[in-house]
C-alpha cells in the first residue's frame, strides 16, 4: 500500500478529518447528550469539510495549468473530468441497488438523481464537482479573474439565500424557487466558487496574518450560532455567507505550512473511501442493530460504528485492489 509518489501529509491529514466530519454530519454524534454541541460539530465545523475537498480539486487542477499551453490545459481538463466520471461510476455499483431498494422503479427520479442529485444523499458531491469544474474551466478561458469571481459569488449568494436564509422569506416563494432549482448546494450555486478559490490559491501564494484568519473563522462560527439561537437554523444549512472567505483564509494557512510527505496510497485515498462507503454502513447499523437485534442505536454509537466499519472496509478494499494489481 505504498507508492513511489510522495503526498503532502498535512493535506491528507485534513482530508481524513474532513471525511470524519462528513460521517458526523450524517450521524449527529453527541445529540443525545447535548444538542448544541452536536450542532456545533456537524452544522458549523462540519460545513468546512466538503468545501475543503472542492478547493483541493480546483487547486491541483489549476496548479497543473501554470506550465501548460491551451491544448495541454484542455487535455488536463478532459482527463480530470474523465477520472471524476469513472469515480462516480464506481460508486454506482454500490448505490444503484441501494437507490432501487429505497425508491423503487421511478425512472424519472432515477435519471435526475443519476445526473444531478447523486444516487444517494452524499453523492451529490460527484455531479456537483463534475459540473463545477466544467463551469470554472469554461470561465477560465472567457472571463478575467475579477469577473469570474463576481459571477460565482453572485451564484453562491443566490444559493445561500435559499439554503440558509429561506426561513425569513415567504414560504410559497421559497417552495416555488426550490421546485425549479432543487437544493442549491449543487454544481451551479455551491461548488464553482470553492473550485475557483482553489484556482486562486494555485495562481497566487498569498499570506495573511494569523489574527486575520482567526477573526474570519470567528465570524464564520458566529453566523450559524446566531441562526441556531434565533431558531432559524436547519440541518441542511451549508451555504453560510462567511464560509467562502473562511475556507479561503484557512487554506492559505494550510498551503503555506511546511509539511512532511508520505508514500501510503491507502492514507492518501482513505478519506475518499470513507466518504463513499459510510452511508451504506449507516443503513447496515440501523438494520442490524435497530431492527434485527432490536437494540437502541444512539447517534454517538452510530457514529463510532460507522467510522470504524468504514475504515475496516476501506482497508480491505485497498488490500484487495493492491493484490489484484500485483497479480495482473
Amino acid at each position: 500500500m505504498t507508492s513511489k509518489k510522495r503526498f503532502n501529509k498535512l493535506i491528507d491529514d485534513l482530508r481524513i478529518i474532513a471525511a470524519i466530519l462528513v460521517v458526523a454530519i450524517h450521524t449527529a454524534p453527541l445529540f443525545e447528550y447535548n444538542e448544541f454541541i452536536s450542532y456545533f460539530i456537524t452544522n458549523i465545523i462540519g460545513r468546512l469539510a466538503v468545501p475543503y475537498f472542492f478547493v483541493l480539486s480546483g487547486y491541483f487542477l489549476f496548479k497543473k495549468f501554470k506550465h501548460q499551453n491551451d491544448e495541454e490545459r484542455m487535455e488536463t481538463f478532459v482527463k480530470t473530468e474523465k477520472n471524476l466520471l469513472i469515480m462516480y461510476g464506481l460508486t454506482l455499483i454500490i448505490y444503484i441497488p441501494v437507490w432501487l431498494y429505497l425508491h423503487g422503479l421511478d425512472f424519472g427520479k432515477f435519471v435526475v438523481d443519476l445526473l444531478w442529485n447523486g444516487m444517494h444523499y452524499h453523492l451529490w458531491y460527484f455531479p456537483a464537482l463534475i459540473v463545477g469544474v466544467g463551469i470554472v474551466y469554461f470561465l477560465y478561458n472567457r472571463l478575467n479573474t475579477r469577473k469570474t469571481f463576481i459571477l460565482l459569488a453572485l451564484l453562491y449568494l443566490f444559493g445561500s439565500i435559499f439554503n440558509v436564509y429561506g426561513t425569513v422569506l415567504p414560504e410559497s416563494f421559497v417552495t416555488g424557487v426550490m421546485g425549479v432549482i432543487g437544493n442549491p448546494r449543487n454544481g451551479i450555486f455551491f461548488a464553482p466558487l470553492f473550485i475557483f478559490i482553489g484556482r486562486i490559491l494555485a495562481e497566487h501564494q498569498l499570506r495573511f496574518k494569523d489574527g486575520v484568519i482567526y477573526l474570519m473563522v470567528a465570524l464564520f462560527i458566529a453566523e450559524p450560532v446566531i441562526l441556531y439561537f434565533a431558531k432559524l437554523s436547519d440541518p441542511l444549512n451549508a451555504m453560510f455567507l462567511t464560509l467562502p472567505l473562511a475556507i479561503y483564509l484557512l487554506m492559505t494557512k494550510v498551503l503555506n505550512t511546511k509539511s512532511s510527505t508520505h508514500s501510503s496510497v491507502f492514507y492518501h485515498n482513505v478519506s475518499l473511501y470513507v466518504y463513499v462507503i459510510h452511508p451504506v454502513v449507516i443503513l447496515g447499523n440501523r438494520l442490524i442493530i435497530g431492527k434485527v437485534l432490536d437494540m437502541e442505536l444512539t447517534n454517538t454509537l452510530n457514529f463510532v460504528l460507522t467510522l470504524l466499519i468504514s475504515l475496516v472496509v476501506s482497508y480491505g478494499y485497498q488490500f484487495v485492489k493492491d493484490q489484484y494489481e500485483k497479480n495482473k
